[in-house]
Protein backbone atom coordinates (compact mmCIF):
# COMPACT_ATOMS: atom_id res chain seq x y z
CA UNK A 1 0.00 0.00 0.00
CA UNK A 2 2.74 2.12 0.78
CA UNK A 3 3.92 2.24 -3.16
CA UNK A 4 0.36 2.90 -4.39
CA UNK A 5 0.25 5.63 -1.48
CA UNK A 6 3.53 7.09 -3.30
CA UNK A 7 2.04 7.24 -6.56
CA UNK A 8 -1.03 8.32 -5.93
CA UNK A 9 0.90 11.23 -4.36
CA UNK A 10 2.49 11.81 -7.90
CA UNK A 11 -0.81 12.10 -9.70
CA UNK A 12 -2.13 14.81 -6.98
CA UNK A 13 0.62 17.00 -8.53
CA UNK A 14 -0.78 16.25 -11.66
CA UNK A 15 -4.66 16.41 -10.33
CA UNK A 16 -3.61 20.00 -9.08
CA UNK A 17 -3.07 21.58 -12.46
CA UNK A 18 -6.31 20.50 -13.15
CA UNK A 19 -8.58 23.47 -15.03
CA UNK A 20 -12.24 21.70 -13.99
CA UNK A 21 -13.32 21.58 -10.08
CA UNK A 22 -10.00 20.98 -8.34
CA UNK A 23 -12.09 20.39 -4.72
CA UNK A 24 -13.83 17.62 -6.57
CA UNK A 25 -10.24 16.08 -8.38
CA UNK A 26 -8.71 16.01 -5.31
CA UNK A 27 -12.29 14.50 -3.14
CA UNK A 28 -11.83 12.26 -5.99
CA UNK A 29 -8.12 11.40 -4.78
CA UNK A 30 -9.05 10.60 -1.37
CA UNK A 31 -12.22 8.41 -2.25
CA UNK A 32 -9.85 6.35 -4.20
CA UNK A 33 -6.96 6.07 -1.62
CA UNK A 34 -9.73 5.05 0.93
CA UNK A 35 -11.14 2.08 -1.33
CA UNK A 36 -7.70 1.11 -1.50
CA UNK A 37 -7.17 1.80 2.33
CA UNK A 38 -10.29 -0.62 3.18
CA UNK A 39 -11.09 -0.33 6.94
CA UNK A 40 -7.21 0.98 6.93
CA UNK A 41 -5.95 4.79 7.77
CA UNK A 42 -6.70 7.37 5.17
CA UNK A 43 -6.70 10.80 4.30
CA UNK A 44 -10.36 10.73 3.79
CA UNK A 45 -11.13 9.17 7.14
CA UNK A 46 -8.94 11.76 8.97
CA UNK A 47 -11.05 14.94 7.73
CA UNK A 48 -14.93 12.95 7.89
CA UNK A 49 -16.54 11.52 10.45
CA UNK A 50 -17.29 8.02 11.12
CA UNK A 51 -20.59 7.11 8.99
CA UNK A 52 -23.73 6.30 10.81
CA UNK A 53 -24.79 2.65 9.81
CA UNK A 54 -28.31 1.01 10.50
CA UNK A 55 -29.96 -2.22 9.63
CA UNK A 56 -33.72 -1.50 8.92
CA UNK A 57 -36.59 -3.39 7.73
CA UNK A 58 -38.84 -2.07 4.82
CA UNK A 59 -42.53 -3.45 3.53
CA UNK A 60 -43.27 -3.83 -0.01
CA UNK A 61 -46.35 -5.80 -1.35
CA UNK A 62 -46.99 -7.26 2.29
CA UNK A 63 -43.35 -8.70 2.32
CA UNK A 64 -40.53 -7.37 4.91
CA UNK A 65 -37.02 -6.66 3.31
CA UNK A 66 -33.67 -5.93 5.10
CA UNK A 67 -30.94 -3.67 4.20
CA UNK A 68 -28.58 -1.42 6.06
CA UNK A 69 -28.54 2.33 5.38
CA UNK A 70 -25.10 4.61 5.84
CA UNK A 71 -25.46 8.00 6.54
CA UNK A 72 -22.27 10.34 6.53
CA UNK A 73 -21.42 11.04 9.70
CA UNK A 74 -20.93 14.21 12.08
CA UNK A 75 -22.29 17.29 10.23
CA UNK A 76 -22.04 16.69 6.95
CA UNK A 77 -25.45 15.63 5.29
CA UNK A 78 -26.08 13.31 2.22
CA UNK A 79 -25.72 14.83 -1.20
CA UNK A 80 -27.17 11.83 -2.76
CA UNK A 81 -29.33 8.49 -2.62
CA UNK A 82 -27.62 5.29 -4.25
CA UNK A 83 -28.28 1.63 -3.61
CA UNK A 84 -25.43 -0.77 -3.46
CA UNK A 85 -26.05 -4.01 -4.61
CA UNK A 86 -23.47 -6.38 -3.33
CA UNK A 87 -21.81 -9.39 -5.15
CA UNK A 88 -21.83 -12.42 -4.73
CA UNK A 89 -20.36 -13.43 -1.44
CA UNK A 90 -22.14 -15.78 1.68
CA UNK A 91 -21.94 -12.53 3.91
CA UNK A 92 -23.88 -10.65 1.36
CA UNK A 93 -24.03 -7.12 2.93
CA UNK A 94 -22.23 -7.82 5.78
CA UNK A 95 -19.17 -8.59 4.29
CA UNK A 96 -15.59 -6.46 5.32
CA UNK A 97 -14.88 -5.35 2.05
CA UNK A 98 -18.78 -4.14 1.46
CA UNK A 99 -18.98 -2.86 4.37
CA UNK A 100 -15.47 -0.75 3.83
CA UNK A 101 -16.73 0.26 0.71
CA UNK A 102 -20.07 1.45 1.98
CA UNK A 103 -18.31 3.29 4.44
CA UNK A 104 -16.28 5.31 1.88
CA UNK A 105 -19.26 6.13 -0.01
CA UNK A 106 -20.75 7.77 2.70
CA UNK A 107 -17.84 9.95 3.61
CA UNK A 108 -18.28 10.77 -0.07
CA UNK A 109 -21.82 12.23 1.21
CA UNK A 110 -23.94 9.42 -0.19
CA UNK A 111 -26.92 8.41 1.54
CA UNK A 112 -26.38 4.46 0.86
CA UNK A 113 -28.90 1.84 0.84
CA UNK A 114 -27.10 -1.86 0.92
CA UNK A 115 -30.20 -4.40 0.03
CA UNK A 116 -29.70 -7.59 1.74
CA UNK A 117 -30.47 -10.48 -1.06
CA UNK A 118 -30.76 -13.88 -0.34
CA UNK A 119 -29.77 -15.54 -3.36
CA UNK A 120 -26.71 -13.92 -3.92
CA UNK A 121 -25.89 -15.08 -0.42
CA UNK A 122 -26.22 -18.31 -1.19
CA UNK A 123 -24.23 -17.52 -4.42
CA UNK A 124 -27.10 -18.30 -6.41
CA UNK A 125 -27.33 -15.40 -9.51
CA UNK A 126 -30.78 -15.39 -9.94
CA UNK A 127 -33.07 -13.62 -12.17
CA UNK A 128 -35.73 -12.99 -9.15
CA UNK A 129 -33.65 -10.40 -7.61
CA UNK A 130 -34.15 -7.44 -10.73
CA UNK A 131 -37.62 -7.78 -8.74
CA UNK A 132 -36.07 -7.17 -5.22
CA UNK A 133 -34.03 -4.20 -6.61
CA UNK A 134 -37.01 -2.63 -7.90
CA UNK A 135 -38.53 -2.70 -4.57
CA UNK A 136 -35.28 -1.24 -2.93
CA UNK A 137 -35.21 1.36 -5.40
CA UNK A 138 -39.04 2.04 -5.29
CA UNK A 139 -38.52 2.57 -1.01
CA UNK A 140 -35.17 4.43 -1.39
CA UNK A 141 -37.14 7.08 -4.26
CA UNK A 142 -40.44 6.98 -1.54
CA UNK A 143 -38.16 7.91 1.06
CA UNK A 144 -35.98 10.71 -0.15
CA UNK A 145 -37.76 12.29 -2.53
CA UNK A 146 -41.48 13.38 -3.93
CA UNK A 147 -42.76 12.48 -7.32
CA UNK A 148 -40.28 13.25 -9.99
CA UNK A 149 -37.89 14.55 -7.90
CA UNK A 150 -37.46 10.93 -6.64
CA UNK A 151 -33.68 10.26 -7.74
CA UNK A 152 -31.46 7.36 -7.47
CA UNK A 153 -28.32 5.80 -7.92
CA UNK A 154 -27.37 2.16 -8.52
CA UNK A 155 -23.53 1.07 -7.95
CA UNK A 156 -23.37 -2.78 -8.35
CA UNK A 157 -20.43 -5.12 -8.31
CA UNK A 158 -19.27 -7.87 -10.22
CA UNK A 159 -22.28 -10.58 -11.49
CA UNK A 160 -25.01 -8.83 -9.75
CA UNK A 161 -24.44 -5.68 -12.41
CA UNK A 162 -27.09 -7.96 -14.40
CA UNK A 163 -29.97 -7.99 -12.09
CA UNK A 164 -29.48 -4.18 -11.35
CA UNK A 165 -29.51 -3.15 -14.94
CA UNK A 166 -32.34 -5.05 -15.04
CA UNK A 167 -33.98 -3.44 -12.78
CA UNK A 168 -32.87 0.19 -13.67
CA UNK A 169 -35.09 -0.84 -17.30
CA UNK A 170 -37.98 -1.84 -15.33
CA UNK A 171 -41.54 -0.23 -15.51
CA UNK A 172 -41.24 1.15 -12.20
CA UNK A 173 -38.00 1.99 -11.54
CA UNK A 174 -36.64 3.56 -14.64
CA UNK A 175 -38.04 6.91 -14.11
CA UNK A 176 -36.61 6.84 -10.46
CA UNK A 177 -32.90 5.71 -11.18
CA UNK A 178 -30.30 8.22 -12.20
CA UNK A 179 -27.36 6.71 -12.94
CA UNK A 180 -26.07 2.84 -12.97
CA UNK A 181 -22.10 2.23 -11.78
CA UNK A 182 -21.54 -0.96 -12.55
CA UNK A 183 -17.40 -2.31 -11.53
CA UNK A 184 -16.96 -5.99 -13.64
CA UNK A 185 -20.13 -6.55 -15.06
CA UNK A 186 -20.99 -9.05 -17.51
CA UNK A 187 -23.20 -8.26 -21.05
CA UNK A 188 -23.81 -11.63 -23.01
CA UNK A 189 -24.68 -14.49 -20.51
CA UNK A 190 -23.36 -17.21 -23.46
CA UNK A 191 -19.97 -14.84 -23.37
CA UNK A 192 -19.54 -14.92 -19.72
CA UNK A 193 -20.40 -18.95 -19.42
CA UNK A 194 -17.77 -19.89 -22.26
CA UNK A 195 -14.87 -17.46 -20.54
CA UNK A 196 -16.06 -19.30 -17.07
CA UNK A 197 -15.76 -22.72 -18.48
CA UNK A 198 -12.78 -22.44 -21.34
CA UNK A 199 -11.29 -19.45 -20.34
CA UNK A 200 -11.66 -18.48 -24.25
CA UNK A 201 -13.01 -14.72 -24.66
CA UNK A 202 -13.02 -11.90 -27.59
CA UNK A 203 -13.67 -8.70 -28.22
CA UNK A 204 -16.77 -9.65 -30.71
CA UNK A 205 -17.75 -12.65 -32.93
CA UNK A 206 -14.78 -11.51 -35.55
CA UNK A 207 -12.20 -11.99 -33.76
CA UNK A 208 -9.99 -14.11 -32.32
CA UNK A 209 -10.05 -15.85 -29.53
CA UNK A 210 -7.80 -15.02 -26.63
CA UNK A 211 -7.40 -17.24 -23.58
CA UNK A 212 -7.01 -16.65 -19.85
CA UNK A 213 -6.96 -18.63 -16.54
CA UNK A 214 -10.77 -17.74 -14.99
CA UNK A 215 -11.54 -17.35 -11.66
CA UNK A 216 -12.07 -20.96 -10.20
CA UNK A 217 -14.78 -19.05 -7.49
CA UNK A 218 -16.87 -17.72 -10.35
CA UNK A 219 -16.71 -20.99 -11.97
CA UNK A 220 -17.86 -22.75 -9.33
CA UNK A 221 -20.38 -20.16 -8.38
CA UNK A 222 -21.99 -20.78 -11.87
CA UNK A 223 -22.07 -24.13 -11.13
CA UNK A 224 -24.20 -23.45 -7.69
CA UNK A 225 -26.43 -21.35 -8.75
CA UNK A 226 -27.42 -24.15 -11.85
CA UNK A 227 -27.45 -26.67 -9.16
CA UNK A 228 -29.91 -24.20 -7.44
CA UNK A 229 -32.27 -23.74 -10.79
CA UNK A 230 -32.70 -27.91 -11.27
CA UNK A 231 -35.81 -29.40 -10.84
CA UNK A 232 -34.46 -32.70 -9.83
CA UNK A 233 -33.46 -32.74 -6.05
CA UNK A 234 -30.70 -35.48 -6.30
CA UNK A 235 -28.55 -33.53 -9.20
CA UNK A 236 -29.52 -30.21 -6.78
CA UNK A 237 -28.06 -31.78 -4.35
CA UNK A 238 -25.38 -33.40 -6.07
CA UNK A 239 -23.92 -30.66 -7.99
CA UNK A 240 -24.30 -27.75 -4.90
CA UNK A 241 -22.08 -30.65 -2.45
CA UNK A 242 -19.60 -30.59 -5.62
CA UNK A 243 -19.85 -26.71 -5.90
CA UNK A 244 -18.88 -26.49 -2.26
CA UNK A 245 -16.34 -29.31 -1.95
CA UNK A 246 -14.50 -27.03 -4.87
CA UNK A 247 -15.20 -23.53 -3.24
CA UNK A 248 -13.67 -25.04 -0.04
CA UNK A 249 -10.49 -26.81 -1.58
CA UNK A 250 -9.40 -26.85 -5.16
CA UNK A 251 -7.76 -30.05 -5.02
CA UNK A 252 -11.14 -31.96 -3.16
CA UNK A 253 -12.10 -35.35 -5.38
CA UNK A 254 -15.26 -34.88 -6.62
CA UNK A 255 -15.68 -38.41 -8.54
CA UNK A 256 -18.49 -39.92 -5.97
CA UNK A 257 -21.00 -37.11 -6.68
CA UNK A 258 -19.93 -37.29 -10.28
CA UNK A 259 -20.93 -40.72 -10.59
CA UNK A 260 -24.53 -39.72 -8.99
CA UNK A 261 -25.68 -37.03 -11.35
CA UNK A 262 -28.73 -37.64 -13.03
CA UNK A 263 -29.90 -36.39 -16.84
CA UNK A 264 -29.73 -32.62 -15.77
CA UNK A 265 -26.60 -33.45 -14.06
CA UNK A 266 -24.80 -34.52 -16.63
CA UNK A 267 -26.09 -31.40 -19.19
CA UNK A 268 -24.55 -28.85 -16.66
CA UNK A 269 -21.15 -31.01 -16.46
CA UNK A 270 -20.61 -31.75 -19.91
CA UNK A 271 -20.72 -27.50 -19.96
CA UNK A 272 -18.17 -27.82 -17.28
CA UNK A 273 -15.63 -30.21 -19.14
CA UNK A 274 -15.60 -28.59 -22.28
CA UNK A 275 -12.53 -27.14 -23.17
CA UNK A 276 -13.54 -25.65 -26.97
CA UNK A 277 -14.84 -22.32 -27.00
CA UNK A 278 -17.02 -23.44 -30.34
CA UNK A 279 -19.18 -25.86 -28.60
CA UNK A 280 -20.30 -23.68 -25.94
CA UNK A 281 -23.43 -22.62 -27.74
CA UNK A 282 -24.96 -26.13 -28.56
CA UNK A 283 -24.16 -26.77 -24.74
CA UNK A 284 -26.13 -24.08 -23.06
CA UNK A 285 -29.09 -24.62 -25.06
CA UNK A 286 -29.06 -28.72 -24.51
CA UNK A 287 -29.46 -27.23 -20.63
CA UNK A 288 -31.87 -27.89 -18.47
CA UNK A 289 -35.25 -26.05 -19.03
CA UNK A 290 -35.02 -24.15 -15.99
CA UNK A 291 -31.21 -23.34 -16.58
CA UNK A 292 -32.07 -22.09 -19.68
CA UNK A 293 -34.59 -20.17 -18.65
CA UNK A 294 -32.41 -18.30 -15.97
CA UNK A 295 -29.68 -17.68 -18.44
CA UNK A 296 -32.01 -15.93 -20.93
CA UNK A 297 -33.63 -14.11 -18.24
CA UNK A 298 -30.40 -12.52 -16.96
CA UNK A 299 -28.78 -12.18 -20.58
CA UNK A 300 -27.88 -8.46 -20.76
CA UNK A 301 -27.24 -9.24 -24.87
CA UNK A 302 -30.98 -9.79 -25.61
CA UNK A 303 -32.44 -6.72 -23.51
CA UNK A 304 -33.65 -3.24 -25.62
CA UNK A 305 -30.87 -0.82 -23.83
CA UNK A 306 -33.26 1.99 -25.15
CA UNK A 307 -35.02 0.90 -21.84
CA UNK A 308 -32.55 2.03 -19.82
CA UNK A 309 -33.01 5.75 -18.99
CA UNK A 310 -30.26 6.17 -16.30
CA UNK A 311 -26.58 6.64 -17.52
CA UNK A 312 -24.02 4.16 -17.58
CA UNK A 313 -20.95 4.19 -15.74
CA UNK A 314 -18.87 0.90 -16.69
CA UNK A 315 -15.37 0.36 -14.56
CA UNK A 316 -13.62 -2.65 -15.70
CA UNK A 317 -10.12 -4.00 -15.02
CA UNK A 318 -8.22 -5.26 -17.85
CA UNK A 319 -6.94 -8.61 -16.28
CA UNK A 320 -10.30 -9.44 -15.09
CA UNK A 321 -10.32 -13.24 -14.25
CA UNK A 322 -14.23 -13.53 -13.33
CA UNK A 323 -15.50 -11.40 -16.25
CA UNK A 324 -13.42 -10.53 -19.44
CA UNK A 325 -12.68 -6.22 -19.57
CA UNK A 326 -14.35 -7.43 -23.34
CA UNK A 327 -17.70 -7.69 -21.34
CA UNK A 328 -18.00 -3.84 -20.64
CA UNK A 329 -16.87 -2.90 -23.99
CA UNK A 330 -20.01 -4.86 -25.45
CA UNK A 331 -22.18 -3.59 -23.06
CA UNK A 332 -21.04 0.48 -23.69
CA UNK A 333 -21.75 -0.24 -26.83
CA UNK A 334 -24.95 -1.71 -26.92
CA UNK A 335 -26.07 1.18 -24.19
CA UNK A 336 -24.64 4.00 -26.70
CA UNK A 337 -27.27 6.15 -26.57
CA UNK A 338 -27.41 6.74 -22.82
CA UNK A 339 -24.02 8.86 -22.11
CA UNK A 340 -22.37 6.00 -20.96
CA UNK A 341 -18.66 6.64 -19.64
CA UNK A 342 -16.31 3.46 -19.89
CA UNK A 343 -13.05 3.50 -17.68
CA UNK A 344 -10.93 0.22 -18.79
CA UNK A 345 -8.64 0.22 -15.38
CA UNK A 346 -5.19 -1.19 -15.05
CA UNK A 347 -4.83 -1.13 -11.37
CA UNK A 348 -8.27 -3.23 -11.01
CA UNK A 349 -8.10 -6.99 -10.92
CA UNK A 350 -11.83 -7.42 -10.71
CA UNK A 351 -12.63 -5.54 -7.34
CA UNK A 352 -9.45 -5.16 -5.56
CA UNK A 353 -6.78 -2.89 -6.36
CA UNK A 354 -3.72 -3.32 -7.61
CA UNK A 355 -1.26 -0.28 -8.22
CA UNK A 356 0.48 -0.74 -11.65
CA UNK A 357 0.87 2.91 -12.49
CA UNK A 358 0.29 6.11 -12.66
CA UNK A 359 -2.01 5.08 -15.36
CA UNK A 360 -4.28 2.69 -13.99
CA UNK A 361 -4.68 4.88 -10.97
CA UNK A 362 -5.24 8.09 -13.15
CA UNK A 363 -8.06 6.06 -14.82
CA UNK A 364 -9.78 5.19 -11.65
CA UNK A 365 -9.23 8.64 -10.33
CA UNK A 366 -11.37 9.78 -13.38
CA UNK A 367 -13.58 6.71 -13.23
CA UNK A 368 -14.40 7.69 -9.07
CA UNK A 369 -14.71 11.74 -10.20
CA UNK A 370 -16.86 10.39 -12.63
CA UNK A 371 -18.87 9.41 -9.72
CA UNK A 372 -19.13 11.93 -7.86
CA UNK A 373 -20.44 14.39 -10.76
CA UNK A 374 -23.38 12.28 -10.75
CA UNK A 375 -23.77 13.10 -7.32
CA UNK A 376 -23.53 16.68 -7.31
CA UNK A 377 -26.32 16.32 -10.31
CA UNK A 378 -28.85 14.55 -8.08
CA UNK A 379 -31.15 16.38 -5.80
CA UNK A 380 -30.18 16.29 -1.99
CA UNK A 381 -32.41 13.40 -0.48
CA UNK A 382 -34.26 14.02 2.47
CA UNK A 383 -34.41 10.23 3.98
CA UNK A 384 -37.68 10.03 6.09
CA UNK A 385 -37.49 6.70 8.39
Amino acid sequence: MRSGLRTLVAVLAVLLQAACSPPRSIEALFVVADIAAGPGESRLKAATAPPVRKTIGYAFEGRVYTADVYWPGGNDTAEAATVLVPGVVRLGKDDPRMVAFADTLARARFLVFVPDLVNLRQLNVNSQDAAALVRAVHYVASRTGVGRQASVGMIAISYAAGPALLAAMADEARQSVRFVYAVGPYFSIETAVTYLTTGHFRRDAGSPWSKSAPSAYATWVFIHSCAAWLNNPDDRRNLTAIADMKLADADADISGYLAQLGAEGRKIHALLANTDPENVPGLIANLPGPVLSQLQALDLSARDFGDLKARLILVHGRDDLLIPHTESIALAAASHGNQNRLFIVDSLKHVELQFTGISGVFKLWQAVRTLLEERDRMPRPLWRE
